[in-house]
This record gives C-alpha cells, sequence and structure tokens, in this order.
C-alpha cells in the first residue's frame, strides 16, 4: 500500500505543491522585511477611453495567504489518497484544482473583474464539490450554497458598474470608493463569509466530501469574504464598521449556540468556521486589520487538522453523530488526541497558535470604546466557543 501511495500521481502532486508552498512564503517574508509591494499591470483591452488590464497584487499579505494555501491544499490531497476510491481520484483532484486556481486569482487580483473571475469560480466549483456525491441531501445542500453566494455575485457586478464612472478598475489607483460600492462590497463579503443572514449554507455545506469540507472551511472559500475586505479597507467609512460589527457579533453568537446543540461532528466543526470568521469580521470592524489577516493564517491551519481527524474518525466508525464517533476508535488513540490539541488551539489556550490572534483581538476589543452590548456578545461566543470544544473533545475519546 505504501509502495502504491508513493507511485501514486497525487502524491507526487501534493508534494510538488507543498515544495512549491516554500517560495510565496519566502517571497512575502522578503517583502514584510522590505516593506514594499509588486503592482504588475498588463494591458489586455484598450479601446478609445476604456482601458482593462490584467492587474496583479504582489505583497507579504497575498504571498503569505497563498503559501497557506498552497500547503493546506497539499495535505489535503496526500489525505485524499486514503478518503477517495481510486477509481475517482482524477476527477476529484481536477475538480479541487479548478477550486484552488479560482482561489489564487482572487489572491492575486488587484482588478474588481479578475475578483470577479475568482470570485464566481469559487462558487460555481464549491456547487460542483457539495454535490459530489449526487444524492437528494447534496443537491439541496448545493443550492443553498450556490444561491447564497450568487448574492455576493451581484453585488460585485453591481460595484464593477459603478467604478467604470471612475474610470479605474484597480483597488490600489482608486483613491476613494462610493459609498455605494462598499456597502454591496460589504455584502458581497458577507454571503461569502457566510455572515447573518447569509449563515445557512455552511453547516449546509458539509454535504461534501471531508476533504472538500477541510479546504472549503480552512482557507479558501469562507476566507474570500475576509480578505476582500482587508483588501478594500484602505478606503474605511465609520457606517461600514458599525453594520459590520453588529453583523459579526449577530453570527458568533448564533453559531456559538447552534454548535452546543449539533450532533454532528462535522457540522459542530463547520459551525465553529462561522465563529471564528465572525471574529475575524469583528477585528476588521475595529480597525485590527493586520490581527484579522493573523487570525485568519492561524485559523486556516488549525481548522483544516480538525477536518482531517475528524474525516479519519468518520472514515473508520461510518459515523458522523459526535456521540458514537469513538465507538471505533478505542485501539486508536492518535487522531483523537491530535483533534484534542486543535480544540485547544481553537479555545485559544495560552500558547497554542489560536492564542496569540485571539487574545490580541479580545485585548482590542477591551480597550476599544465599543458598545458594551456588543463586546458582551463577543466575549459570550467565546465561552461557547470553549464549551462546544470541550464538549466534542471529550465524547471523541471517552472510550479511551
Amino acid at each position: 500500500m505504501v509502495c502504491g501511495t508513493m507511485n501514486s500521481w497525487m502524491f507526487k502532486y501534493s508534494s510538488n505543491m507543498l515544495i512549491m508552498s516554500l517560495f510565496p512564503f519566502i517571497l512575502s517574508m522578503f517583502l514584510l522585511y522590505s516593506n514594499m509591494f509588486i503592482s504588475i499591470e498588463i494591458p489586455l483591452i484598450n479601446f478609445s477611453s476604456f482601458n482593462f488590464p490584467i492587474s496583479l497584487m504582489v505583497d507579504w499579505i497575498s504571498c503569505l495567504f497563498l503559501a497557506t494555501v498552497m500547503f493546506i491544499t497539499s495535505m489535503i490531497i496526500s489525505f485524499s489518497i486514503y478518503y477517495i476510491p481510486t477509481k475517482e481520484q482524477k476527477q476529484f483532484s481536477l475538480m479541487m484544482m479548478m477550486f484552488v486556481l479560482s482561489m489564487v486569482i482572487l489572491i492575486m487580483s488587484d482588478n474588481i473583474i479578475f475578483i470577479l473571475l475568482g470570485w464566481d469560480g469559487l462558487g460555481l466549483s464549491s456547487y460542483a464539490l457539495v454535490i459530489y456525491y449526487q444524492n437528494s441531501n447534496s443537491a439541496a445542500s448545493g443550492s443553498i450554497t450556490l444561491l447564497s453566494n450568487r448574492v455576493g455575485d451581484i453585488m460585485i457586478l453591481l460595484t464593477i458598474s459603478i467604478m467604470m464612472a471612475q474610470g479605474n478598475w484597480n483597488f490600489i489607483m482608486n483613491e476613494e470608493f462610493f459609498m455605494i460600492s462598499l456597502m454591496m462590497l460589504l455584502i458581497a463579503s458577507c454571503s461569502k463569509s457566510a455572515q447573518f443572514p447569509f449563515s445557512a449554507w455552511l453547516p449546509a455545506a458539509m454535504a461534501a466530501p471531508t476533504p472538500i469540507s477541510a479546504l472549503v472551511h480552512s482557507s479558501t472559500l469562507v476566507t474570500a469574504g475576509v480578505f476582500l475586505l482587508i483588501r478594500i479597507l484602505n478606503y474605511p467609512h465609520p457606517l461600514m464598521y458599525t453594520i459590520l460589527m453588529i453583523l459579526s457579533s449577530s453570527t458568533a453568537i448564533y453559531a456559538g449556540l447552534s454548535a452546543n446543540w449539533e450532533q454532528d461532528m462535522k457540522k459542530i466543526i463547520a459551525l465553529s468556521t462561522l465563529s471564528q470568521i465572525a471574529m475575524m469580521m469583528f477585528a476588521i470592524s475595529i480597525q485590527a486589520i493586520n490581527l484579522a489577516f493573523f487570525h485568519l493564517i492561524t485559523h486556516a491551519l488549525f481548522k483544516s487538522m480538525m477536518f482531517l481527524c475528524a474525516g479519519t474518525m468518520i472514515h473508520n466508525s461510518s459515523y458522523q453523530d459526535s456521540r458514537m464517533m469513538s465507538s471505533n476508535m478505542i485501539n486508536s488513540s492518535l487522531i483523537p488526541s491530535i483533534l484534542g490539541i486543535s480544540n485547544l488551539a481553537l479555545m485559544a489556550l495560552p500558547f497554542m497558535s489560536g492564542f496569540f490572534s485571539k487574545d490580541a483581538i479580545i485585548e482590542n476589543m477591551l480597550t476599544s470604546k465599543l458598545n458594551n452590548l456588543l463586546s458582551m456578545l463577543m466575549l459570550m461566543s467565546i465561552g461557547l466557543t470553549a464549551s462546544y470544544s470541550i464538549r466534542m473533545t471529550f465524547l471523541s475519546n471517552k472510550n479511551m
């Protein structure tokens, strides 16, 4: 089996992607240390006053995020060798690569048109992956995912029409956005990142295979909205911050309460993702942009590990119900232990990766002049995160 795995083209592809992820990581460290960025413009269409170039933004944020996506994708492809039947691996890998390519386009673009290209690619490929099992449950979940993301597509199209009046498609070269453009991009970001009132599609997307859930809910689809806001918030507006603060705090408390009542392990982890995305959005709303990005990176790493552990346990036990998950894991203590470590990072236990980002966000929140009710909601959501994380750890280890 090991020999077969070593000869697998998926394993070679995974190894190549893992090695390639080092290059954007090293470049991001260089750009951060040098305090510089590279903007690349390639003329594509130039007709009269209409100028439409291919615009790429190479800065430390895009390179570090790209390195994270490539690293996580390489790990998930390796996991898929064991999880996906051999005859389905080629089709599955092509669909996954289309999904990742769309995310790469979104990350590197500094042009609203190409951002829409990556944005739509994410929506369509995620639909294809959610309905992978081709049953009634996955079809219904795929429809919810597709229709929720179409709202964001419409908002970006309307933003493009407004930006056309300004004569420039690029974010970095626009000195200011119209208020209506900012609000439309905020709605688009909330729809893609499953913030209230678009939260329903995220748990529904759990109908996809676990490797896809690990990719979608860690570093790609749900983080696209956060990344878009990080890109455009060189042009902040007080009203936008206030609306984002209310939406994110409401989403965090809803996700925390729902996760404590949920029994399906994949849905619990999906709702924990919803809660952490809300934490990133809240950090953006209090103007802690770098902390939001820091939490995005740390969350992507430990959340993908959680999904892969859950996928292994589901594969071995044939159950998704967390109350029955450990029944067939008596002789294997490694996977539940790794899941427990991931839960410690999710709870932001001191000196775990989640601690350094989440604690800084909480500190910023408590030292800012915020509405006491919103601060209380976020603190309650943090307590609820600890509650369902402890519950999940206990259920996965109870028979050991």
